[in-house]
């Protein structure tokens, strides 16, 4: 919208100053029924409406066909009855089309589109709409999806023939100190059964949320997951104490491995503070199209991708994959130089720094693998692939600390790896199995992860974008050779 300022005021102009288009089409709406279903006697033609609906590919003309009931003694007397073709086209009172509404939601939600995209998107489908009109669609659209939600006869209909549900509870805030959205989802179905936002985390405040969602279920609950934290645990306690609660093998491993983490992501920094110069080497191949600077490009851009492929706890250990992938760069350059006899200066400068860093945070590297040794025989254990019982994992996972408490290191920053995990599992001791039970979906976890959903989509990109610079390298690697 275009802001026109005055001398001593603004005012905002008209978003369009033109009257619509002729519609491109016409369509006539009539409605089923010719009977009045009430009293059986004839519904006569009242009146006609007309309104034009934008869709995607056309602007139509609809005229409706109003039917009413003249029989002053039948309850439906004077009362409308429109077509019911009509809701297949747009809201009441809407000018545009459900499926307009349906691809703001999915360029808003899928493809993370601003308004302003979502607005430009638009107009290069020759769809005529304001930005505000999208924002008011986009409205529209939550308002949609929340009725679909929260529509018990269609949970109902969802829920009966699975029998049981399964419920994960867990909270998402967007900063801090705003209100955290609480979501209470049945896991085998995917189906979010609750979703409202709190103040705070109090043990009342989340039983009441428990109460609410227990009283409108058709099935019973057969488990309960969610995360550590105190207030969740004595609100599960207090309304489902006879319900097996487990608590969630994903938040246990990110507290568990926490030291873990922080000293991979410690010994990446410093090996990245070794890696740096390689923009100047591109740059100085900037005027240089011959096969041997597209090699050097490839490298270079090799280690660029690698350093900007981050991780996220617990499982992903991105300062040890930066590691490997470094020693493998380096490793190559050094079968070229075996195989040429010497590199060109761009690529000797490379290999130094490559070289500097591996070798200035080779002592850092021991603890992280031996850490993330125990981490990943952790996890393995907690999958149970295997679909053991609820006591042979425990037992499994006994014997797994056992042999931690037996291990005797000099090294402190292990140690105090070692000790965290096992004071983490003490605290998570009591849920982390259940003997009536295989094993239990995590929560947002199992879903996907709502807060991780767009992270984890970077990552992709990134690893992609890793893999072909790897192709790269390889393929032009060949030439030089």
């Amino acid at each position: 919208m275009r802001l026109v300022h005055g001398n001593s005021f603004s005012k905002e102009a008209m978003a369009r100053k033109h009257s619509r288009p002729e519609a491109t089409q016409q369509c006539l709406l009539v409605p089923l029924h010719e009977q009045c279903w009430e009293c059986g006697k004839r519904l006569w033609v009242a009146s006609s409406a007309v309104r034009t609906v934008t869709t995607l590919d056309r602007l139509c003309q609809l005229t409706l066909k109003i039917r009413r009931c003249q029989n002053p003694s039948c309850g439906w007397y004077h009362r409308s009855y429109r077509p019911e073709e009509e809701g297949h086209w747009a809201l009441p009172h809407g000018e545009f089309g459900l499926d307009v509404i349906a691809l703001i939601g999915a360029l808003r939600y899928t493809h993370h589109r601003s308004v302003p995209e979502i607005h430009r998107e638009l107009l290069a489908r020759s769809v005529l709409i304001s930005e505000r009109t999208v924002t008011n669609l986009l409205a529209r659209y939550e308002e949609l999806v929340t009725l679909h939600l929260t529509d018990q006869a269609r949970l109902r209909q969802r829920l009966l023939p699975q029998g049981f549900v399964i419920l994960a509870l867990d909270g998402l805030q967007p900063d801090v100190g705003h209100e955290v959205l609480w979501v209470l989802r049945d896991c085998p179905s995917g189906e979010v059964l609750l979703a409202r936002s709190l103040l705070s985390a109090s043990e009342a405040d989340l039983a009441a949320l428990l109460r609410e969602v227990q009283a409108s279920l058709p099935v019973p609950i057969r488990g309960v997951v969610t995360d550590g934290q105190h207030s969740i645990r004595n609100a599960v306690q207090t309304v489902l104490p006879d319900i097996p609660h487990q608590l969630c093998h994903f938040h246990y491993l990110r507290e568990a491995a926490k030291p873990v983490y922080e000293a991979d992501r410690h010994a990446k920094k410093e090996l990245k503070k070794q890696l740096r110069g390689i923009r100047p080497i591109e740059r100085g191949l900037e005027k240089r199209t011959d096969t041997e600077a597209q090699a050097i490009r490839g490298y270079c851009l090799a280690v660029r991708s690698a350093l900007t492929d981050d991780g996220r706890p617990p499982l992903s250990a991105s300062g040890l994959k930066l590691q490997e992938r470094m020693t493998a760069l380096l490793a190559s350059l050094t079968s070229v130089v075996e195989k040429r006899g010497r590199l060109p200066r761009e690529l000797e400068r490379l290999q130094s720094m490559l070289t500097k860093g591996l070798m200035a945070t080779r002592s850092l590297w021991s603890d992280v693998q031996t850490g993330y040794h125990w981490v990943y025989r952790a996890a393995h254990i907690l999958s149970n692939d295997e679909k053991l019982k609820g006591a042979q994992v425990r037992q499994r996972y006994e014997e797994l600390l056992d042999s931690m408490a037996d291990v005797s290191t000099s090294s402190e920053a292990l140690a105090t790896m070692l000790t965290t995990f096992r004071k983490v599992t003490a605290s998570y001791w009591p849920g982390l199995f259940h003997p009536k039970r295989r094993r239990m979906p995590l929560p947002f976890q199992a879903w996907g992860g709502m807060r991780r959903s767009f992270v984890g989509g970077l990552g992709g990109i990134r690893r992609r974008h890793s893999l072909i610079c790897s192709c790269i390298v390889d393929s032009q690697m060949k030439t030089m050779v």
